[in-house]
């Protein structure tokens, strides 16, 4: 049986799992993804809501349920980022850009919902208690036995 791993979008451990486990599954975690969507796009529009709006369609297309539904999410997303109206000059199209170069392609199979659900994950979309687990560890607030 396939396992699926789950893990932030680090270079060394995408192609370390394709490796050494090339027949599982492997997503990545949807925290990390809107963080680093969240922060690609300060700057580039006239208002936090606009930014906003373009974080929560990035969340629904990680929900879709299907390719058409990913696509028309999608296309709201593009409308957005390239619109001159809602960008700070110059910035138009900018999200729009990072957004195709870092999160379509192939690496849609590892986060867009209408391919992760096929996925044996039981809801686990993020790497929430793994990322609170290092956190202790690493501010020495973990348990010492014996």
């Amino acid at each position: 049986m396939a396992t699926t791993f789950l893990t932030d979008k680090g270079t060394g451990i995408l192609v370390g799992l394709e490796k050494v486990f090339p027949e599982n599954k492997h997503m990545l975690c949807v925290w990390h993804m809107y963080q680093s969507v969240d922060k690609a796009l300060s700057n580039t529009f006239r208002s936090s809501e606009t930014k906003k709006k373009c974080v929560d369609l990035v969340v629904k297309m990680q929900r879709s349920t299907s390719v058409e539904e990913f696509n028309q999410i999608l296309k709201m997303f593009e409308q957005t980022t390239k619109n001159k109206a809602l960008c700070l000059e110059g910035k138009e199209g900018s999200g729009w850009s990072y957004f195709t170069s870092n999160w379509l392609g192939e690496i849609t199979k590892k986060w867009a919902g209408h391919f992760t659900r096929k996925y044996q994950h039981f809801g686990c979309v993020s790497t929430q208690r793994v990322e609170s687990g290092h956190r202790a560890l690493k501010d020495g607030r973990h348990h010492r036995w014996g």
